[in-house]
């Protein structure tokens, strides 16, 4: 059973806004809770640093002095206890329980907790007299916002990733609901406590629910330092958030009603939008099923002034314009069969131009491609330049295509420039013979010449856009020295018994950017050795002629291929021009031997 058009609109239109309206639920949830988060930890983190301050010198003086004391009570073997403590095979206090019990009866400890309980004290809704604190329930009437401080130090000789022990806490004592916290109690530090004794703030991520007491608690922790800024202690305060927890959950399901509401809003405002669409579709739809059965009396009853009463009007105009025209069909097929006539007349006619134009137009690419091969200096020539002999090898493709080469004598000098120019037609050969003409009449050195051509190509995408990509190839003689410069395929140095490629330094096409960086390499060749310079077509012909993957051709392959060592090496372009693909073939075929024949 086939869907209606309206169905599948209905459909996708409760589904956009279904998700429009949940994206945006959730991320309006997911922001204020993100954010309410960051106001609550800043919070903290004031209580917290105020508490910290509260706490004078001679109260760091008299923690350190406690600390150290703890210190020198640890029995023998309290680094064995940590390790059992986290393998869970030991009691969670380093101190024995005579020795803690005495330590808790000092005068020190206490004024340390009451120290911890004024900071507790401090986050009430109504502030109290100073008195001595008693431990307090958390839950009582009137408590304060701070369900605990307390007091982290390292373990000696224990790294403080491994485990803290608690000095002191506001609420040590056993209770109905929690379980005593004694001096040298062990603690497996969070990021928070771990962050604060290494000497920064500290503060959790996210709130959490203690597994004793079931409370709702985001932890802040701060560095105590003394007068020579060594951290002596970290101060803890776990903040109650039970409340803040609550009014999350509360916009969570606001959010939830506020979705339901929507999505039901969504799918009234469906209904009566499918149903404004699938009437008239559904009228569309039967006139045209009837127009299919030749009932050209059929009427489309669409009265509304919009799009739909438009398309209805014209359906009908339709109808009766194909009603009048099937009365007098017979007239009609003979108008159109003498306007045929008349029409195949002009083709023939057409086709005769057509012919004529396409020999004028293979004359013109001939012209062309004659044209570019006298502009290519020494084409099928030898050149022997100081020990070295130097072929030059062109077959052009008859979709006139963008190879050529430059040469430049001086003395005992030789400069070659084999370029390439993307693509095919006039413009391919237009380029090809702008940059080649530049090689030939610009000054300066190759880095000089590379930069007026580079110029140049970029200035002319620029202003006539033709997205044609062109590689120059330079290859310098002078003397023994060979250096190699600029874009295009890799050469390949090759000898009797060895060949590879050579890596240009500069693999990216001329006109590409404003400015250029030309770099080269240095070499030398001996007797016998060889440098093979070639064209993309080149490269691809070979494959073609042989049945192989350009992607697969290695060095070797190309050397061998090619008959290198072969005299003539003509024989090769005869090879290529007589094969039934040349005809087709897009891409010129260009390469450049040169031989070391002197010692």
């Amino acid at each position: 059973m086939k869907t209606s058009f309206g169905k599948k609109f209905g459909i996708l239109m409760l589904f956009a806004m279904m998700a429009l309206v949940g994206s945006m639920l959730v991320f309006f949830y997911h922001y204020s809770n993100t954010m309410m988060k960051k106001d609550l930890q800043d919070k903290i983190l004031d209580v917290t640093r105020t508490g910290a301050f509260i706490l004078k010198e001679e109260d760091r003086d008299l923690i350190e002095k406690f600390r150290d004391q703890v210190y020198t009570l640890l029995p023998a073997d309290y680094e064995d206890r940590v390790d059992r403590y986290i393998n869970k095979e030991g009691k969670g206090e380093l101190l024995d329980s005579d020795v803690y019990e005495s330590l808790e009866h000092e005068l020190d400890f206490h004024y340390i907790v009451q120290l911890l309980r004024r900071i507790k004290e401090g986050s009430k809704d109504q502030v109290n007299k100073l008195s001595i604190l008693p431990q307090k329930n958390i839950h009582e009437a009137g408590a304060s916002k701070i369900a605990w401080t307390y007091l982290l130090v390292k373990i000696p000789g224990i790294p403080v990733e491994k485990s803290m022990m608690f000095l002191a806490l506001s609420f040590y004592l056993a209770d109905d609901n929690y379980a005593a916290t004694p001096i040298s109690t062990l603690y497996t530090p969070d990021d928070a406590s771990l962050t604060a004794i290494k000497g920064k703030l500290g503060i959790s991520d996210d709130w959490y629910v203690g597994a004793e007491s079931g409370d709702t608690v985001m932890s802040a922790v701060i560095p105590l330092k003394n007068e020579q800024g060594e951290v002596i202690a970290a101060l803890g305060v776990d903040y109650l958030v039970g409340s803040f927890r609550e009014r999350i959950a509360e916009q969570k399901f606001i959010s939830i009603i506020v979705f339901v509401v929507a999505i039901a809003i969504a799918l009234v405002l469906t209904f009566f939008i499918t149903a404004w669409i699938s009437i008239p579709l559904s009228k569309l739809r039967i006139g045209a099923e009837q127009l299919s059965k030749h009932d050209f009396e059929h009427r489309v009853d669409i009265k509304s002034n919009d799009e739909f009463g438009l398309l209805a009007n014209t359906f009908n105009k339709v109808s009766d314009e194909l009603g009048r025209f099937t009365q007098d069909l017979d007239g009609i097929v003979k108008a159109k069969t003498a306007r045929l006539s008349k029409a195949q007349e002009e083709v023939l006619a057409l086709n005769s131009i057509l012919n004529q134009e396409n020999a004028h137009l293979g004359a013109e690419v001939k012209n062309l491609i004659a044209l570019r091969e006298r502009t290519l200096p020494y084409l099928n020539q030898k050149l022997k330049v100081n020990g070295y002999e130097i072929t030059f090898n062109y077959l052009p493709s008859q979709a006139v295509c963008g190879d050529f080469w430059q040469v430049r004598l001086d003395g005992d000098s030789v400069d070659i420039a084999l370029g390439l120019v993307s693509g095919y037609g006039l413009e391919t050969a237009m380029i090809a013979m702008q940059v080649q003409g530049l090689l030939k009449a610009t000054g300066g050195d190759i880095k000089q010449r590379f930069n007026t051509i580079n110029q140049y190509l970029f200035e002319q995408d620029k202003s006539i856009n033709l997205k044609l990509l062109c590689k120059v190839l330079s290859l310098q003689i002078h003397k023994d020295k060979i250096s190699l410069s600029g874009s295009g395929e890799k050469p390949i140095k090759y000898a009797p018994n060895r060949s590879h490629f050579i890596d240009l330094a500069n693999p990216l096409p001329l006109g590409v950017e404003p400015n250029i960086a030309i770099d080269n390499i240095q070499m030398t060749l001996v007797k016998n050795e060889g440098i093979l310079l070639f064209s993309h077509g080149f490269k691809h012909a070979l494959a073609k002629l042989n049945n192989l993957n350009i992607n697969e051709l290695q060095a070797e392959d190309i050397v061998r291929l090619s008959g290198l060592y072969d005299p003539n090496s003509a024989e090769l372009l005869d090879k290529f021009k007589a094969q039934p693909w040349f005809d087709d073939f897009n891409q010129d075929i260009s390469f450049i031997l040169i031989n070391r024949k002197g010692s």
